[in-house]
């Protein structure tokens, strides 16, 4: 049988113990939270707006099923002031990998747009966390609009990350530059 003061102190303690593990639970889902900053947050001024997808079909056809071998393609719309990209990336993970803008600079000075694509490992995507992830190559079409404030880059050069175990940091750099006239 209990007395009164050892309830006090089991309540104390329950109470110690809801507080604490709220405490670890909060620190635990700080982890998971993504500490780089997504360049589409903060624009740069001479860019209206961006638009960006991954995983749909593109314009021009595409075969999902051959890794990726050729430079992503670059357009201008001179009429609408955007420039238009459009890519096939391999990424580690059907399950645990996403494609996403990496960076996104524009050079003032030089008038030049440069824009990264890459994949970042977003956890199991297939709805509940398992612990484990495929290890399949993937790799998707993806696309991104920029909108800009006033007149077109005069050089735009697009850099993907693609994921390749064979290379010594997992990453193989595709590159393709064009250069922008009236």
């Amino acid at each position: 049988m209990s007395t009164n003061k050892d309830q006090k102190i089991t309540k104390r303690r329950l109470m110690k113990i809801g507080v604490a593990a709220s405490i670890s639970g909060f620190g635990s889902w700080w982890l998971f939270l993504r500490s780089d900053q997504d360049p589409l947050d903060n624009l740069p001024e001479e860019i209206d707006s961006v638009e960006f997808g991954w995983g749909e079909t593109l314009t021009h056809k595409t075969d999902e099923n051959i890794p990726p071998s050729e430079k992503p393609m670059i357009n201008f719309d001179s009429e609408e002031n955007e420039v238009y990209i459009e890519g096939i990336l391999t990424y580690g993970s059907s399950t645990c990998n996403a494609i996403t803008i990496r960076n996104l600079d524009f050079e003032d000075v030089k008038n030049e747009l440069h824009i990264g694509v890459g994949w970042i490992e977003e956890g199991n995507k297939s709805g509940l966390f398992t612990g484990s992830c495929t290890d399949d190559l993937d790799h998707k079409p993806y696309f991104v609009t920029l909108e800009l404030e006033s007149s077109l880059p005069s050089r735009v050069e697009i850099v993907e990350n693609h994921f390749d175990p064979t290379e010594d940091d997992d990453t193989h750099v595709v590159t393709n530059r064009m250069e922008y006239s009236e």
